[in-house]
């Protein structure tokens, strides 16, 4: 019996069920439609909130350090070395139970620790508000915190 390889359309004769061009293994039946499972729907609301909350983050940051600098090279001096720490003590770079434990405590002060525990429960673990409810009210708090900083020093 003569299969023609999917994948480069030669003929194959040999009966050893490879493709002798590519190597690839031939199908002897069409394959069987892939089924795929439903996917759970996601928290929406928790899901939004988190982004949100992330977004107003962000944008209070940035508009603190544009308050406070004068020039396009002090903003981004500060931005460097205000954000890395920030990124570090995340979580995203090195696991936050690796580090010492006044890092780990320092690291709560972090948003975007705060932040992606709620997107990554959202979205890996399938985590809902009462499982999330701690990081949710932590990120609404030093976003809060950050934004009334920003429109303060921004009416300056």
């Amino acid at each position: 019996m003569t299969l023609r390889c999917a994948n480069c359309n030669a003929d194959n004769s040999d009966g050893d069920g490879f493709c002798r061009n590519c190597g690839r293994p031939l199908a002897t039946a069409p394959a069987a439609p892939v089924r795929r499972a439903a996917s759970p729907s996601l928290p929406g609301p928790l899901l939004v909130a988190g982004l949100a909350g992330g977004l107003i983050l962000a944008a209070s940051l940035g508009v603190l350090i544009a308050s406070v600098t004068r020039t396009l090279q002090q903003a981004l001096l500060v931005s460097f070395f205000g954000l890395f720490p920030i990124l570090f003590l995340s979580g995203t770079m090195v696991p936050i139970e690796s580090m010492p434990r006044g890092l780990q405590l320092v690291s709560l002060a972090s948003p975007l620790r705060h932040y992606m525990e709620v997107i990554l429960g959202v979205f890996l673990k399938g985590a809902g508000f009462a499982d999330l409810w701690p990081q949710t009210l932590a990120l609404l708090a030093i976003g809060t915190v950050l934004f009334t900083s920003a429109l303060i020093a921004f009416r300056r």
